[in-house]
């Protein structure tokens, strides 16, 4: 495993550590979905694997959408271990409805709250990115349902979609040692909000 605190994929940081991509495992999930990976995102598994990418994207994805944060990274080995036990999860059920099969979702990563993107394999659709969206209970005040829909026509326009929440930014901030200025990962964060939230240090949270 890789102790690099972060990594760059076209213009978004990636956080690690990272895993190193096992040629086995990659022919493995190959041979799994007997075909290519869709797009770019064979590109972008082995930069990222293993990591974490803290940008939200907007569900629907619209300006009125939900900031949903599929940050976990699905690794090689994860995707296909997700990707071989889907059609008995509550995935499967669910796009079964939009005639997406079990077998054309491959899963690439989740929030931390169980919801899921993945990678459409359908031949007539093939490269989609879909996402199931686990509804929230009651007690955290948000009047939103489960659902499932397209969130982007391929791998790069997701990324394009892809920003730095407000919230997500706050958070991490807090979680970086305040007293030590030359700590790397204090370094890594401001490299990360210098380049995606631009006039973050003015914020009231930044200066505390």
């Amino acid at each position: 495993m890789s102790e690099e605190l972060s990594r760059w994929y076209r213009n978004l940081m990636v956080f690690g550590p990272f895993q190193p991509v096992r040629p086995d495992d990659l022919a493995e999930l190959k041979s799994a979905i007997d075909g290519p990976l869709p797009g770019s995102y064979g590109e972008f598994i082995e930069v990222a694997n293993g990591g974490s990418l803290q940008y939200s994207v907007r569900i629907p994805p619209h300006p009125e959408g939900e900031p949903i944060l599929f940050g976990n990274l699905l690794s090689v080995a994860g995707v296909l271990t997700d990707y071989r036990r889907l059609p008995k999860t509550v995935f499967a059920e669910a796009f079964a409805t939009m005639g997406v099969a079990a077998g054309s979702l491959l899963p690439i990563a989740q929030d931390g709250g169980g919801s899921m993107l993945f990678l459409d394999l359908s031949p007539d659709t093939h490269g989609r990115v879909l996402a199931f969206v686990f509804g929230l209970p009651d007690w955290t005040g948000v009047d939103r349902a489960s659902g499932i829909g397209v969130v982007a026509d391929d791998f790069e326009r997701y990324l394009d979609l892809l920003f730095i929440d407000a919230g997500t930014a706050e958070a991490t901030w807090e979680d970086t040692p305040a007293d030590e200025p030359a700590d790397p990962w204090r370094r890594t964060v401001e490299q990360w909000l210098d380049h995606g939230r631009p006039g973050w240090r003015d914020l009231p949270w930044a200066k505390a």
